[in-house]
């Protein structure tokens, strides 16, 4: 449900591998990437400036962004900008 609300968590593997996972208001986990971990070179940007990360997955391209203002998620998909506006109180780490 694109309304209800959920928890994006980041986590990398020795600095090389972005993991994240979706996890659904009754704490399950949605969704995570990858499914297996190999050791790769690293599949993440880290924007220093604009404090936020920049990663793929197939064709979908996920920047998670902090900044003064706001934080969320930007998704391109299809030819389509989604932003998903997060709640910054619920942020834990940086």
């Amino acid at each position: 449900m694109i309304n209800q609300p959920k928890q994006v968590v980041l986590f990398n593997n020795n600095d090389r591998t972005l993991n994240y996972v979706l996890i659904d208001k009754n704490n399950e986990v949605e969704f995570s990437y990858p499914i297996d971990i190999a050791y790769q070179n690293p599949d993440f940007n880290f924007d220093k400036k604009n404090n936020a990360v920049t990663f793929k997955n197939k064709d979908v391209v996920y920047t998670i962004y902090d900044n003064n203002d706001s934080i969320g998620i930007t998704i391109i998909t299809g030819g389509k900008t989604y932003n998903w506006i997060g709640n910054s109180t619920t942020k834990k780490g940086n």
